[in-house]
């Protein structure tokens, strides 16, 4: 069986031979591998920069989308032992997932990863929303900011606002306020939301634009403060005076925020809701091109897929 390994968390996988793999278990499924997505995650794991990077040699990816000998396409999970850049995977039955006869294979390897930011974090990370609630998307541009903006909407959100650097394409995104980020995050002209009632930020960013938001806009209503990613820095300081004069609740993401199971009865109805999400750039390499294609810039708005 053909696959892509990393024997040096220094290097890039290299496309290899392995040994087949054995006959699933009763608690498994053995899929034919259509499409694996490249995420930042499998990046950090392949680079064992992870906690829950695998022992090497490790063949990357956490999940994908699959066919079984009956023919029913799955998309599948294998975080807790990684291994999707393979041609075939054994997958335990509890993290494979129907998929919607209308849904992409490619799109779908790309986007769940991104997406189950944004689905998890207004479904597991925030409280009592009220209906018809806002959402505030700091890094509104990202891949996974912009799967935040519709699957935000699919939630019952009535408004979503975004703000990012990239001020051509935050406007070109369908959002009902939008916040051009400065050079320095504190010159941010927020008066846009001068009397706008924010129910959640989900923070793609971190850094000094979330201090500096927090620190500026003031509200009466309840403010849910969700912390995903860290595109502009791993710290972010956060003045006494806005604990004390807004009614905030800080909260992070990611598995240990939620747990497994909390996030795989998750994943029907997110893969539902994929269904009406607009196609994002994909680019695709076959996964004998793994070693070369592994460090491929590409446009940073588009996703790699890998197809066995």
């Amino acid at each position: 069986m053909h696959t892509a390994l990393i024997t040096d968390y220094s290097k890039p996988p290299a496309y290899a031979t392995v040994d087949d793999l054995p006959q699933p278990t009763s608690s498994q499924i053995q899929l034919k591998v259509l499409a694996t997505g490249l995420h930042n995650l499998v990046r950090s794991r392949a680079r064992g920069a992870h906690y829950s990077s695998p022992p090497l040699p490790q063949i990357p990816g956490t999940d994908g989308v699959g066919v079984a000998e009956d023919g029913t396409c799955y998309y599948f999970s294998v975080f807790k032992r990684g291994g999707s850049f393979a041609e075939k995977v054994n997958v335990e039955r509890s993290g494979a997932f129907p998929m919607p006869k209308n849904l992409n294979a490619i799109q779908t390897a790309a986007l769940v990863n991104p997406a189950i930011s944004s689905w998890m974090a207004i479904t597991a990370r925030t409280k009592d929303l009220p209906e018809n609630f806002s959402v505030l998307i700091l890094g509104a541009t990202s891949a996974s900011g912009r799967l935040a903006a519709s699957l935000a909407r699919t939630l019952g959100a009535k408004q979503v606002f975004g703000a990012a650097r990239n001020a051509s394409a935050l406007d070109s995104l369908p959002l009902n306020i939008k916040l051009h980020v400065a050079e320095d995050p504190s010159k941010t002209d927020f008066s846009p939301l001068q009397g706008v009632e924010i129910d959640v930020i989900l923070d793609y960013i971190n850094g000094s634009l979330p201090t500096a938001l927090l620190s500026t806009h003031k509200q009466q209503r309840p403010l849910q403060y969700v912390q995903i990613g860290t595109l502009s820095g791993q710290e972010m300081i956060l003045p006494n005076s806005v604990l004390r004069s807004t009614n905030l609740t800080i909260r992070g993401s990611g598995l240990g925020a939620f747990n497994q199971a909390e996030m795989v009865k998750e994943v029907p109805a997110l893969l539902g809701a994929l269904v009406n999400v607009e196609k994002q750039k994909i680019v695709e390499f076959s996964l004998e091109e793994v070693e070369e294609a592994w460090d491929r810039t590409v446009d940073k708005d588009a996703r790699i897929v890998f197809v066995p």
